[in-house]
């Protein structure tokens, strides 16, 4: 079953002992949390990267729900404020619980067929379902890399 695979996936990529290194929890277990709102050594904190991460699993959520693909609700990189590390990671935790909650739901058919988007009508393939999910997977590991960059 397409659910179940990406269902493992996701949760190896969160949780799990995925083989190219940290899995996104535990890398963000050991974030200081003095420095997440520092942005002396690029143009995006560590807060700003989680928060566009959530916004995007969020956003990602509602396409498998059948919402037209568009930016994010928040934002495609939304500010943290003042936000304390401890309620950012919370906020991502709580959209990845909904993304597994929509994948467990969907219905198996669904994730071959494409994601609802008419933003580029000259685009014949908009990409299925299925391509959404592992794009996100592939998004939280992108950027837990550079957290872990910028965590050193």
């Amino acid at each position: 079953m397409i659910s179940s695979k990406l269902e493992k996936a996701l949760h190896e990529t969160l949780s799990g002992q995925p083989w190219y290194g940290m899995a996104v929890y535990s890398l963000l277990e050991r974030v200081d949390p003095a420095n997440v709102h520092d942005k002396s050594r690029g143009p995006h904190s560590i807060a700003d990267i989680l928060m566009h991460m959530t916004a995007w699993t969020e956003e990602a959520t509602e396409r498998l729900k059948g919402k037209f693909a568009s930016n994010p609700a928040r934002g495609d990189w939304p500010d943290p404020g003042s936000r304390s590390w401890a309620e950012l990671v919370e906020l991502f935790a709580s959209a990845n619980e909904h993304l597994k909650e929509s994948i467990v739901k969907m219905d198996e058919d669904m994730f071959i067929k494409e994601v609802n988007d008419d933003r580029y009508p000259e685009i014949a393939e908009k990409g299925t379902h299925q391509e959404l999910v592992e794009g996100i997977i592939q998004h939280h590991i992108y950027h837990s890399a550079q957290i872990a960059l910028l965590n050193k």
